[in-house]
């Protein structure tokens, strides 16, 4: 993580395992030592010529045929605070481009009704505060009468999800998903 703060809660938490500080586009590893990298959620957070230099940064560190696993969000929806989506055509030609094979690309998280629960709470709360600031409490983590019914609303929203996003990953696979899903291997 490039955040010591994180890093130090990291290691406080899990003191048998290594943590450093370090960008996603500067790892400190040999280059070809990795079988397999993850990269859940990260990615997105990036600015896109970081993205770029991080997928190389995969490359380099992946030995010939090592595998990276990879969470990305999609720009179907509008995105966040500092998040920097793609499409699917781009995230799967930037991992191509930084020579990392897509063996499948899956779209998860599709429009479903706790993903439509977010966004109408995301809505409602910039028509009455304005814009998301950085250090703003995500919904639902307040201790307000708003706060309980999103949390109330949101949490049988997301059982319901569960089945649709079978449904709509089986039977619509380039529905509008919010996520896509990677596997990639070094060629």
């Amino acid at each position: 993580d490039v955040s010591p703060t994180m890093v130090a809660r990291a290691r406080e938490l899990s003191p048998e395992l290594q943590f450093d500080v370090a960008s996603a586009t500067s790892l400190p590893l040999e280059a070809g030592t990795q079988a397999v990298i993850s990269c859940i959620t990260v990615l997105h957070h990036l600015p896109e010529a970081d993205q770029e230099a991080a997928i190389r940064e995969v490359h380099r560190l992946l030995r010939p045929g090592g595998a990276c696993i990879s969470i990305v969000l999609l720009d179907s929806f509008p995105s966040g605070y500092s998040c920097f989506p793609r499409s699917r055509r781009s995230w799967s030609q930037v991992f191509t481009r930084c020579g990392l094979e897509p063996v499948v690309e899956v779209g998860e998280e599709f429009a479903t009704p706790a993903i439509l629960c977010q966004f109408l709470a995301m809505a409602i709360r910039r028509m009455i505060r304005g814009p998301r600031g950085s250090s703003d409490p995500a919904a639902g983590t307040g201790h307000g009468l708003a706060a309980s019914l999103y949390r109330a609303v949101h949490r049988p929203l997301v059982y319901l999800s569960y089945p649709l996003e079978a449904t709509a990953g089986r039977w619509w696979p380039t529905a509008p998903a919010t996520s896509l899903a990677g596997l990639y291997v070094k060629r």
